[in-house]
């Protein structure tokens, strides 16, 4: 997917989206070589098991900003409870996983 990257910096600048970015920069491939901190993988793992979360309130914001408040209610119906299993597919709970 490609954004102008204008579009990509005011995404950056919101504090509402700037955190989901986050997320995803780490996986970003590019053509320049860049220095890595010792951690990266480790920092990587962290931002892909938060990624499942991430995906609903992406979901949930695009869902108001559209003004579509039945399609919201419906997702906030069909949330996981604390001893459900997890969304992610990791076969744990939903509390000792992606909500811990």
């Amino acid at each position: 997917m490609m954004l102008h990257p204008e579009y990509w910096s005011n995404l950056a600048d919101d504090e509402r989206t700037a955190a989901f970015l986050g997320l995803l920069v780490g996986f970003i491939e590019t053509d320049e070589q860049i220095e890595e901190r010792e951690d990266a993988n480790d920092i990587r793992d962290e931002h892909a098991a938060l990624l499942p979360r991430a995906i609903v309130a992406m979901r949930k914001l695009a869902l108001l900003h559209d003004g579509d408040a039945t399609a919201l209610r419906s997702i906030q119906a069909n949330k996981v409870g604390r001893n459900d299993p997890c969304p992610c597919g990791s076969g744990k709970k939903y509390k000792r996983c992606c909500a811990a």
